[in-house]
């Protein structure tokens, strides 16, 4: 029920203007209209209006062919409490929904009208030449309706949105709690999710390497004294290839690489119904890791990665091959 009744209140506040009283209906909505939401999050709630900056709507006809697109702002989605009226011509379309990809880290196609198919439609992260992003991502969202039919008539439809962006906490902390050199160590997150497809799917074949976007020495509340690295990535999918490593850099040597996707769902939790949540939609719905790694000193000069670590506060043993001397 509440999804229900939070889209009738924003019918209401919306088209306010409307004299039902007096059944004058020329003020009354008209035409075809998307309400903007995004609940697949960790905790199912509606976070469209704080989360998701802007939308663009591409539009294919029923053969799958490049109609038009649709630039909405930010200012004007919100103002608007997340509904877009579609504007293109009455009929039967197929739409993508990409929210946050205005930003100039993304960049799409040319698409060309009547001639472009739905499969040419890619959104690409723009790296640089060595396919380093090392910059916080802005809020990245898809969606996608099906067989949408636009026509005069008040309708309105729901557009449901997922998240693509994600991002981590990783701290790095002595066993011994000694200070750490923030020089001395580098964080890489490496995916193939540069490039994601019409069906919101990875399809670079290329891994890009994510650096962070922050670095620094932090203190944590007991005086302990940490590495706490910023980094972020693209959507992350059940078994791809996903990896995160540390290297020291006076020696060198990289001391940990981990298959990142499967340790994230180690730390898996149960859904807002009380059941386990596939590993797909747990992906999907949870955004932001916190990471917590450590370290021993060791004789020769190279610190060793101790066999467990922290994820979202669940303590995971690491594997014998994950661990570097």
């Amino acid at each position: 029920m509440r999804p229900f009744l939070l889209h009738i209140i924003c019918v209401i506040t919306l088209f306010s203007s409307c004299n039902w009283v007096n059944d004058d209906l020329s003020d009354c909505p008209t035409g075809t209209w998307l309400k903007i939401s995004y609940t697949y999050n960790i905790l199912d709630v509606d976070a469209a209006s704080s989360q998701v900056g802007d939308i663009t709507i591409f539009a294919f006809d029923k053969n799958n062919k490049y109609v038009d697109r649709l630039d909405v702002d930010s200012i004007t989605l919100h103002q608007g409490y997340c509904m877009v009226r579609v504007p293109f011509p009455e009929g039967s379309y197929h739409l993508l929904l990409w929210g946050g990809a205005s930003d100039r880290q993304y960049r799409f196609p040319y698409l060309k009208a009547g001639q472009t198919e739905r499969e040419s439609l890619l959104l690409s992260l723009i790296c640089d030449n060595d396919k380093q992003m090392n910059g916080k991502l802005n809020g990245l969202f898809y969606g996608s309706l099906e067989n949408m039919t636009v026509s005069s008539d008040y309708q309105v439809w729901d557009a449901p949105l997922v998240k693509n962006t994600n991002y981590f906490s990783c701290i790095l902390q002595d066993e011994n709690n000694n200070l750490l050199n923030r020089e001395d160590f580098t964080f890489t997150l490496e995916a193939a999710n540069g490039v994601m497809d019409y069906t919101n799917t990875p399809s670079d074949t290329e891994p890009v390497y994510y650096r962070p976007y922050r670095q620094e020495v932090s203190v944590l509340s007991d005086d302990i004294p940490v590495i706490h690295a910023r980094l972020n990535t693209l959507r992350i999918m059940k078994g791809d290839q996903t990896t995160l490593s540390i290297k020291h850099i006076p020696s060198g040597q990289e001391i940990l690489r981990l298959p990142l996707t499967q340790y994230l769902l180690l730390s898996k939790i149960y859904s807002y119904t009380g059941d386990e949540m596939d590993d797909q939609e747990y992906l999907d719905r949870q955004d932001s890791y916190t990471l917590l790694f450590f370290i021993q000193s060791s004789d020769m000069g190279i610190p060793k990665i101790c066999p467990k670590i922290m994820v979202n506060g669940w303590t995971v043993r690491l594997n014998d091959s994950e661990l570097e001397s």
